[in-house]
Parts: structure tokens; C-alpha cells; sequence
């Protein structure tokens, strides 16, 4: 919870940081309480953003658009299934081994 805090401190010139007080307490307040983490970002959308206190459409874009730019981690790509490709050595070696049981 506490590098989203940092993370989102650092959007627009810190609009979203700040310890106590501020437009965005509850926000700040709600990932503390139940320690969302980096790789959880990407399930935020509009309606979450609202639902913690982020009532401007713009800020709720910023901070969506923001989320868009951040690398997946090895744990948000196993959570989503697989996705490596495969080299071409690999495809063919699996073509020859499947004409080979054929």
C-alpha cells in the first residue's frame, strides 16, 4: 500500500500525495486500509475511483492513464495466463515433432 501512496504522490506534481487532510484523504486512507498493491492498479476503473473519493472526471482519467503506463510485473502476467511466445525454433521443432507422430 504504502509504494501505490508513493507512486500515486508522485502523478501531476503530487496533487494525489499529501500525509493527512486534503482532497484526496480518503483515498489515500482506503488503499492503506486494505493494502492494495501494485499489481492490483490495473482492476481500478471510474466507478472504483469514485467510490474512493475521486469525484473529478479528470483526475479520475489522470490517474487511469497513469495506471496504463506502468510495466506488468511477472506476477500480474501469471495472473492473466500465459503469455510468453513461443520462438521460431520452438514452432518449428513442434511442427517436425508432430508431422513425426503423424
Amino acid at each position: 500500500a504504502e509504494q501505490v501512496l508513493v507512486w500515486l504522490g508522485r502523478i501531476d506534481r503530487g496533487q494525489f500525495g499529501g500525509d493527512s487532510g486534503g482532497k484526496y484523504a480518503q483515498m489515500r486512507s482506503s488503499i492503506r486500509k486494505w493494502k492494495i498493491k501494485g499489481s492490483e492498479l490495473w482492476q481500478f476503473n471510474h466507478v472504483f475511483l469514485r467510490m474512493l473519493g475521486v469525484s473529478d472526471e479528470h483526475d479520475r482519467e489522470l490517474i487511469l492513464g497513469e495506471i496504463e503506463k506502468l510495466e506488468p510485473t511477472l506476477e500480474d502476467l501469471a495472473f492473466v495466463g500465459h503469455v510468453r511466445k513461443l520462438s521460431q525454433m520452438e514452432i518449428e521443432q513442434g511442427i517436425e515433432h508432430g508431422l513425426q507422430k503423424a
